[in-house]
């Protein structure tokens, strides 16, 4: 958080330094992605950060990958319990998603936070790494592309449209979604009446 601080305070000399560090610089934030997991700290923050620091393009890079590999890490730590939760017990109680699908929807809904999420999943035995792995890369990516283009000083325009066509992929894809299981339930009531009749 100091280094967030850092950054609002002085944004044009932390500008400058990172830049000045090179690829340094760019490995930090990667690194700080991954730590930032294991502190509950909220990521949208430091990826704002990276986007500012680096535009749209190497932020949402950085962002991205060090996110992902910091909550796979995050996963398999708590899945393996070579950490200790508090609440444990109580995170266990709550309903998890149990599927590839479960997992997407969880992850595009922001309501739910991206670190209780994953510890939450590493506790489900019914929710396997694969599984983890694919929802979270696509649940995700919409949300680390807009704050990327809402933090990226450079290309801005192009990032936001960017974002809007995430979003429009992201909006379509869940009505449909949404139309088919309606359709389902629709069709199983259907044959489940006409099932008792007979």
């Amino acid at each position: 958080m100091a280094l967030v601080s850092l950054l609002l305070l002085f944004p044009q000399e932390s500008k400058s330094f990172f830049q000045s560090i090179g690829k340094w610089g760019k490995l930090t934030f990667f690194l700080l992605f991954i730590i930032r997991c294991f502190s509950l700290i909220g990521f949208s923050v430091l990826g704002g950060a990276a986007s500012y620091l680096y535009g749209f393009h190497w932020g949402f890079l950085l962002f991205f990958c060090g996110s992902l590999c910091g909550a796979t890490l995050q996963y398999y730590a708590v899945k393996k319990k070579w950490i200790k939760i508090p609440g444990e017990q109580l995170l266990k109680k709550t309903p998890s998603p149990q599927s590839t699908l479960g997992v997407f929807l969880v992850r595009i809904c922001p309501i739910f936070p991206f670190d209780l999420v994953t510890i939450r999943l590493a506790y489900d035995a019914k929710v396997n790494s694969t599984q983890f792995l694919k929802g979270t890369l696509t649940g995700s990516f919409p949300w680390f592309v807009l704050i990327c283009a809402l933090s990226a000083p450079d290309g801005r325009q192009k990032a936001l449209q960017t974002a809007i066509l995430a979003g429009k992929i992201v909006a379509w894809t869940t009505f449909a979604l949404a139309l088919l299981a309606l359709l389902l339930i629709i069709l199983i009531e259907g044959t489940n009446t006409k099932s008792r009749k007979r």
